[in-house]
């Protein structure tokens, strides 16, 4: 018979044991809200990632209308979508995004993890008819019983064994990691809810199945590997619930739907066409085989843990791991057949497996050719090992040391989990903590060299670069950003070089990068023929890549072919060549470059569609002005005053031009006029001091 809680205890109160699990993750997790982002996924999924910047109504439309970065994750972008809108509604638009709240998400949804793993222990532990004993009697004479930890303390300390343990910091500290934290929640909750439904009775089994259904598509629209949460719930159903198969197919069959159709469309988005190594069928369990023992040995030796472990699917092959590694997972199943209570135990291997699967190498997947195990990746699954520390405890009886030992471990794993935690401070403190310990990673050495690029530290850069390159010859990314440091340090050759080896690379997105570099380069060196031969190969292969698409309208306004700059200028703005838009960037752009006979042209066009723009009619007075037109200048500054009285711009140089006519009549020997220009000038502006030095020169 399934034991209940005593809640007549305080001891044992179940909101007590969910405060301390709140307390304990934010102990160990709090210094992450302080951290940066970092440059890995951080940058391509939030702080540079154009639908977020700024984020927009159509950005929520565009996360759920199609995969992005080949992944369907719509909640988990709109949430990102979300912060980043408000975090600059308060700081301002052209703010950078608080990293602070993006940790903040992470930590809060972690805690709720935990609080969902804790209700979902304990539904578990109760069903399968743990004992609890209430009090041990104290063998000291006259004493009175002393109260033990019961059921939920058991589930308690199982839950902080899932939020505590050191493989959980890399979701939880690492902004990127939200899609990890938010599907192992959704994932929790809707076991948490099927168990309901299990046990519940009446009308309520139809409310903690649908609620249980809503949290289901809530983890798949998280992150695709959440198709496994049915199959956990098949698993549970049968070894902890004893329910038949039928009856299992009957509850779980919508479930089970609705994961294959996630599977599908997660297929079509990362195809294996993308994945460098595919391994042959025959060694695909074996490299699974690989992948749980890597696991199993960092569930129990949590030390040395990596974002980038190096284990890809080849190396693993190719090095001979995979022909021997498989006996560790072996060994545990026999433990487990072997034990006086086999069923609870094999729930849990198969509760881990199961949440794994995905990504154990049975069926390749876009990671695999960096490292084949990740920390992250056991998100979910860690619910299983939470599940049978538990189970132990709940087994202990009236034996107090298992309770201290568990207290001491999850003491240890915290410590661990701090200091695990500061690796995800900033990109410099992650990267250099994944090359100690595998120094072989060439993705490792290439973000650190962009790193400390960053910070000026150009020949630790360089020395990393190079070693992305020994690593990973002709790497495309590797000789860009090579290059760009050449072209920075004025090793303009050098780097013409590199960035032709970038070209080489086979990569379209490098080679792109490579030609854009290359364009501009030789245009800086007023080669301007092969600049646009580099700019128009580049759109060829991008035609919508609107920096490359500003550079080529730059060299064609250079050449005076306005009509073609002003359309790559549309381009580069998303917008019609006809539109005032394009024609205001290429007159804008004419300008700072100082050809002001194009521009007073092209600013007249500005005027003539939008006479009432006051900043056109001051711009097209600045290049007048320039132009020494300053009588016609003065005309278009008096009305844009006109339309904007404090347009302070157009005040300001109204008052520039006169003075500069009044130079010019001095230098006619127009004296009068040129005072009355001065004293116009004063007028305007009564703090300028050339106007008035040149008054007092003349006795005015």
């Amino acid at each position: 018979m399934p034991i209940e809680d005593n809640h007549s205890k305080i001891f044992n109160d179940a909101r007590l044991i969910a405060l301390f699990i709140v307390l304990v993750v934010l102990a160990v997790y709090w210094p992450v809200i302080h951290h940066d982002f970092v440059a890995w996924d951080d940058d391509i999924n939030v702080y540079e990632n154009p639908h977020l910047n700024p984020a927009t109504g159509e950005s929520f439309a565009h996360f759920w209308k199609a995969p992005y970065l080949r992944m369907y994750i719509p909640l988990t972008y709109s949430i990102w979508a979300a912060t980043a809108w408000w975090g600059r509604r308060r700081l301002g638009p052209a703010a950078e995004l608080p990293t602070g709240n993006f940790h903040a998400l992470n930590l809060i949804a972690h805690i709720l993890a935990a609080l969902a793993a804790f209700a979902l222990l304990r539904q578990l532990l109760r069903a399968a008819g743990s004992n609890e004993p209430s009090q041990a009697p104290d063998k000291r004479k006259n004493q009175p019983a002393r109260p033990l930890p019961t059921v939920a303390w058991a589930a308690g300390l199982g839950a902080a064994f899932f939020a505590l343990h050191p493989l959980q910091v890399e979701p939880v500290a690492w902004v990127s990691g939200l899609r990890d934290v938010l599907s192992g929640l959704a994932g929790l909750g809707a076991l948490q809810q099927y168990a309901a439904f299990e046990t519940s009775r009446g009308k309520t089994r139809l409310l903690h199945y649908g609620l249980a259904t809503t949290a289901l598509l809530t983890a798949l629209l998280s992150k695709p590997s959440a198709v496994v949460i049915p199959f956990m719930a098949c698993a549970l159903a049968r070894g902890v619930f004893r329910r038949p198969a039928s009856r299992i197919l009957g509850a779980l069959g919508l479930w089970l739907a609705i994961a294959v159709a996630f599977a599908l469309l997660t297929q079509k988005s990362q195809a294996a066409a993308h994945i460098r190594a595919l391994l042959p069928l025959w060694a695909r369990p074996l490299l699974a085989a690989d992948s749980l023992a890597f696991y199993l040995a960092k569930l129990v030796f949590p030390a040395a843990l990596s974002p980038d472990y190096g284990r890809a699917a080849d190396v693993a092959m190719a090095q001979g791991w995979i022909y021997w590694t498989w006996m560790a997972p072996a060994a545990v199943a026999v433990g487990i057949w072997r034990s006086a209570q086999p069923r609870i135990g094999a729930v849990c291997a198969g509760l881990f497996f199961l949440a794994t699967w995905p990504v154990l190498g049975f069926v390749p997947f876009l990671h695999q050719d960096l490292s084949t195990v990740a920390d992250r990746y056991v998100y979910l699954a860690m619910i299983a090992p939470a599940l049978a520390l538990a189970w132990v405890l709940t087994k202990s009886g009236s034996r107090r040391w298992p309770w201290a030992a568990a207290a001491v471990a999850l003491t240890a794993l915290a410590v661990r989990s701090r200091t695990q935690a500061a690796i995800w401070n900033n990109t410099g403190t992650l990267f250099s903590h994944i090359v100690a310990l595998n120094p072989d990673s060439g993705v490792a050495h290439l973000n650190l060299g962009n790193y400390l690029n960053s910070q000026g530290k150009l020949q630790e850069a360089e020395f990393h670069f190079r070693q992305t390159l020994r690593l990973r010859p002709g790497d495309g990314l590797a000789y860009n950003n090579l290059g760009n440091l050449q072209a920075q340090q004025g090793r303009v050759q050098a780097a013409i070089e590199s960035f032709n080896q970038a070209l080489r690379s086979g990569v379209p997105d490098n080679i792109i990068t490579a030609h854009n570099a290359l364009g501009v380069i030789l245009a800086g060196q007023g080669k301007l023929d092969e600049a646009q031969r580099h700019y128009s190969e580049a759109l060829r292969l991008n035609p919508q890549h609107k920096k490359i698409h500003n550079n080529m309208a730059m060299l064609l306004a250079k050449r005076g072919r306005l009509d073609e700059a002003r359309f790559h200028f549309a381009q580069g703005l998303g917008v019609d060549s006809g539109s005032l838009s394009a024609y205001a960037t290429l007159c804008d752009f004419l300008q700072v470059n100082n050809l002001f006979g194009p521009a007073s042209g092209c600013y007249r066009k500005v005027v003539a569609m939008a006479p009432l723009l006051a900043d056109g009619r001051n711009s097209l007075g600045f290049v007048l002005s320039r132009l020494g037109r300053e009588l016609e200048a003065m005309l278009q500054f008096q009305e844009a005053l006109r339309l904007k009285p404090d347009h302070r711009q157009a005040l300001f140089n109204l008052g520039v031009a006169h003075h500069n006519l009044g130079i010019r009549l001095l230098s006619l020997g127009k004296n009068e006029e040129a005072v009355n220009h001065f004293q116009k000038a004063l007028g305007l502006q009564p703090g300028f001091e050339p106007s008035r030095k040149i008054l007092s020169a003349l006795g005015k």
